[in-house]
């Protein structure tokens, strides 16, 4: 068997991965975007997000406004928190220890329900939720400490889903489930590997780009150094969405994000506490522009650059689908907050009064 190219944003077609993996998908899915196409997947562009006192207007079609600077100035230009070399060398060591492709994994739905732990998910209304469509065949995807999470709720995960490389993320897990897949990123730190061993474990690669050589790594360096099966998964910064792209070339269409609030519930950022040595980061104020007016909501840094990298995700999606290098898919949020209610201006919210309410669109299907 050849090894699974890279997903290369230029040239990603979810065909060749699922061709390789010997599976066949139907085109067709639960249409939450009606009769779609590249325009209307994208935001629109007389609304938009601003990052107050030091960042942003999201909507790269409209100018800054006042007393602001970009949101890359603020968000982005960090120290990495791992280097290209350290990534290089993590994705190889775990390459070479055997560990079963992720993309491996027969679906056994369309439908992933993709669950992060803001503050929402630990509502009851959701948590019922999430329990009532597991039965009906969903498959949770548990990312960081949702896991533990729902486990404590009695709701067990069918997939655990983990990408940060610091050395803390070996401690988001410590309830593991037999019965559950762990898709784990090479660049994690070797003690979650480790903590996580006798119990089902994947292997996938996050993909980052490289500018100024124009390649992917560690997709490049390890289709150029070794011959194994293996899959390298572009997209955005955070587990949560980069999880969409993942679940993607299992074979997944259908996508529901519990969770993924982006912002705080009062003094809260998540339903349960990081551990404390978690990296504090800088908190921000956002305002998202709705129908309904100006809506502010206390975030930090990092949730803030999800929420601009979910506008930013949405358009590659839109891109790929209207070029016909990807299938249908559909996105409905769940709960609250900054994201959800972004997802709302589009109608893409599980909430009909939630979509009329922000967006003025018609209730997702």
């Amino acid at each position: 068997m050849q090894p699974v190219q890279s997903l290369d944003h230029a040239e990603f077609d979810a065909r060749s991965v699922l061709d390789v993996r010997g599976s066949e998908f139907a085109s067709d899915v639960i249409p939450n975007f009606s009769e779609i196409d590249a325009p209307n997947m994208a935001f629109d562009p007389a609304r938009g997000m601003v990052l107050k006192n030091n960042s942003v207007d999201f909507n790269p079609f409209a100018p800054p406004p006042p007393k602001m600077v970009p949101v890359g100035t603020v968000l982005d230009g960090k120290k990495p928190r791992i280097t290209n070399e350290q990534a290089i060398i993590r994705a190889m060591a775990r390459q070479a220890e055997g560990y079963t492709p992720a993309h491996f994994i027969q679906a056994p739905s369309r439908q992933a329900l993709v669950c992060g732990f803001g503050p929402s998910i630990g509502d009851m209304p959701i948590i019922k939720t999430i329990r009532a469509m597991q039965k009906r065949g969903g498959s949770i995807v548990a990312t960081n400490m949702a896991h533990d999470f729902l486990v404590r709720k009695a709701i067990i995960p069918d997939y655990g889903v983990l990408m940060d490389p610091m050395p803390w993320i070996a401690d988001y897990v410590k309830r593991p489930q037999k019965s559950t897949k762990y898709l784990l990123a090479s660049q994690c730190d070797p003690k979650v590997f480790d903590n996580l061993k006798g119990f089902d474990r994947y292997l996938w690669h996050a993909d980052f780009d490289v500018p100024e050589r124009g390649i992917m790594e560690p997709g490049n360096t390890l289709n150029t150094k070794q011959s194994a099966p293996f899959l390298a998964v572009p997209g955005q910064t955070t587990v949560g969405l980069r999880s969409f792209w993942l679940m993607y070339s299992i074979g997944y269409r259908d996508f529901h994000f519990f969770g993924l609030d982006s912002s705080k519930r009062g003094a809260d950022h998540h339903v349960i506490a990081k551990p404390s040595n978690v990296k504090k980061l800088r908190d921000v104020t956002i305002v998202l522009r709705t129908k309904a007016g100006d809506i502010e909501f206390e975030t930090n840094e990092h949730m803030a650059k999800q929420a601009a990298d979910f506008d930013e995700m949405v358009k590659m999606v839109a891109e790929f689908y209207a070029e016909k290098k990807m299938e249908l898919v559909s996105f409905t949020f769940h709960g609250d907050g900054l994201l959800p209610t972004t997802a709302a201006l589009s109608g893409w919210h599980a909430d009909p009064e939630m979509n009329a309410r922000y967006g003025g669109a018609k209730a997702v299907a």
